[in-house]
C-alpha cells in the first residue's frame, strides 16, 4: 500500500513539473514609420568564455523577457574556463541557434574581440566562422603559458588587433565598439582614439555601445551622431539574467531597439548598417529625433473629451500603451506628468489652443537635449 502511495505521489510531482508553465513577458514597444521595432541584445556571454550559463539558457532568458534577437559574443582572446571547456569559438552559437529556432528567437553569430585600449573591446556579429578571427598570436596565447604583458606587446607594438578586425570585416561582419567608458579600460576617462577614427574611415567600425550593463555614455552618443554610427544598448550579461537584474543599478535589461523591414536576421543587419537604432537603458530612451519622436507619438493615445468644466477646460484620458516610462513636463506651466508603463492619466486642455507643449525628460535626442512634443486631442 505504501509503495502505491509513494508511486502515486512521485507521478504527481513529475507530471506537475512537466506541466509547469513558462510565461513570456511581451514587451510593448510600438512599431514606427514603415518598420517593425525589434528588441535585441547583441552582447552576451556563456561558459564558452567567462559567462556562467550554458548557451541554451541565454535563449530561454531572451524568450521569457520578450526579446526578438540576441547575439552570443563570447571572447576570442579571454578563455578562463579552458581547463574544463575546450576553446571552440563557434560552439555557443551552434548550440544556441537550434534552441532559438524552437523558441522563435533570432540567434546571431558573434564574438568579442578583446584587446587592450586602444582599440578596446569590439563585437563582431553576423560572422560565418569565429575561428577565423583568432589570429595566430592569440592561438599561441591559448596553447601556451604567456606573461600578462603578452597582450600589450602584440597590440601596442604589433597591432595584431588589426588582423582580427580585418578577418571579421572579410566576413562582412557588423563591428561595434563595446563599453568605451568602462573604467577598467578607461581609468582616465572616456576618449575617442585615432585608431577608432581609422576604423570608421576603413568602413570597419559601424556602431558604438552608448549603454552597457549599468552605464551609459553621453560622449559615445555624440560620436554616433558625428560619424553616423549605430547606437547600441546591450546587457553584456555574464551571470544568470536574474542575478544581473537584481543589481540596484539595473531597472531592466538594456535593449537595442532595431527598426527593421521584417523580423529576420537579414533585416536586422540592414537596419544596423543604416544606423536605424535606439537605445533603451533603464528609463531612458536615447537616439536620433527621427526615431525617438514617432516612438513617443505611437506609444500614446489621447481620448476624446469626457468632461468640460465651468472654465471650458476639457478632460481627456492620456494613455501610455507602451512599456516605456513617460516623464513629461509642461513647458508653459511646469506641470509634471509621469506615466508608468501601460497606464493612464487624466489631462486637461484649455479649450482655446487645445494643445499642450511638453518636454519628455527621459527621451533624449542630443547631449542634454530632450524631446519636445505637442499633445493635442483629435
Amino acid at each position: 500500500m505504501k509503495k502505491k502511495l509513494y508511486l502515486g505521489l512521485l507521478l504527481t510531482l513529475v507530471s506537475g513539473s512537466i506541466m509547469a508553465q513558462v510565461v513570456r513577458k511581451d514587451l510593448k514597444v510600438p512599431d514606427i514609420l514603415e518598420y517593425k521595432t525589434l528588441k535585441c541584445d547583441f552582447h552576451i556571454h556563456t561558459v564558452f568564455s567567462d559567462g556562467q550559463v550554458w548557451p541554451t539558457t541565454r535563449v530561454d532568458e531572451a524568450w521569457m523577457q520578450g526579446l526578438d534577437a540576441i547575439a552570443i559574443t563570447d571572447h576570442i582572446e579571454y578563455q578562463p574556463h579552458k581547463e574544463y571547456i575546450p576553446v571552440r569559438h563557434n560552439a555557443a552559437y551552434e548550440i544556441a541557434r537550434p534552441e532559438g529556432e524552437r523558441q522563435d528567437i533570432i540567434v546571431i553569430h558573434g564574438s568579442e574581440i578583446t584587446r587592450q585600449m586602444p582599440p578596446g573591446h569590439l563585437n563582431a556579429i553576423f560572422l560565418d566562422d569565429a575561428n577565423a578571427i583568432e589570429t595566430s598570436l592569440i592561438h599561441h596565447k591559448h596553447t601556451h603559458s604567456t606573461p600578462s604583458s603578452y597582450m600589450d606587446s602584440i597590440d601596442h607594438v604589433l597591432k595584431d588587433y588589426m588582423n582580427a578586425l580585418r578577418a571579421a570585416n572579410e566576413q562582412d561582419a557588423f563591428i561595434f565598439w563595446n563599453h568605451p567608458g568602462w573604467v577598467s579600460q578607461a581609468p582616465e576617462g572616456i576618449r575617442f582614439y585615432e585608431v577608432h577614427k581609422d576604423l570608421i574611415e576603413r568602413g570597419w567600425l559601424k556602431g558604438i555601445e552608448v549603454a552597457n550593463s549599468s552605464e551609459w555614455y553621453p560622449e559615445a552618443f555624440q560620436w554616433c551622431i558625428n560619424y553616423d554610427l549605430a547606437m547600441l544598448s546591450n546587457s553584456d550579461v555574464h551571470p544568470t539574467e536574474a542575478i544581473f537584474e537584481s543589481s540596484d543599478r539595473i531597472e531592466h535589461r538594456p535593449i537595442t531597439l532595431v527598426f527593421a523591414g521584417e523580423r529576420s536576421a537579414e533585416s536586422i543587419k540592414e537596419a544596423l548598417e543604416a544606423a536605424r537604432t535606439v537605445v533603451w537603458f533603464n528609463d531612458l530612451v536615447i537616439g536620433r529625433k527621427e526615431y525617438i519622436e514617432p516612438l513617443f507619438y505611437n506609444a500614446i493615445e489621447i481620448s476624446e473629451a469626457f468632461f468640460t468644466d465651468n472654465r471650458a477646460r476639457t478632460y481627456h484620458n492620456l494613455k501610455n500603451q507602451s512599456d516605456f516610462k513617460l516623464q513629461l513636463v509642461d513647458i508653459d506651466t511646469g506641470e509634471r506628468i509621469t506615466l508608468p508603463p501601460q497606464s493612464t492619466s487624466i489631462v486637461l486642455f484649455d479649450g482655446v489652443s487645445n494643445a499642450r507643449h511638453m518636454e519628455v525628460e527621459n527621451f533624449i535626442i542630443g547631449v542634454e537635449k530632450h524631446l519636445e512634443v505637442v499633445l493635442q486631442p483629435d
